[in-house]
């Protein structure tokens, strides 16, 4: 074997096994986030979604919560501070110290 066809194949081996090396060792840890998010969060379907689209998951983790507070509200809204017509009860003055510019609060 000619000393250019040894260089040629080293080349080859030192440059293309560590890069095909390093794209298994991703692939693989993105399969094991992917099955590990599934199975925490309970995901149907193509967890990418939940990763690109913000709106979805939160609209996922927060659907049970939201169907209880309307039940609640439609039921029983002073329970949500809300008068028998679904508006808001009038707030309360609240007093909160605000600082000076000696970061002190202004009492």
């Amino acid at each position: 074997m000619k000393l250019r066809t040894r260089l040629i194949i080293s080349f080859c081996i030192i440059i293309f096994v560590p890069v095909l090396l390093a794209v298994a060792t991703i692939w693989g840890f993105g399969r094991y986030q992917m099955k590990a998010v599934r199975q925490i969060y309970n995901i149907d379907g193509n967890a990418y979604d939940y990763f690109v689209n913000s709106f979805k998951v939160l609209s996922h983790f927060t659907k049970s919560d939201y169907e209880k507070l309307q039940k609640v509200a439609k039921n029983t809204p002073e329970k949500l501070g809300l008068s028998g017509k679904g508006q808001p009860r009038p707030c309360r003055k609240i007093f909160l110290p605000v600082g000076t510019e000696r970061g002190q609060p202004d009492l």
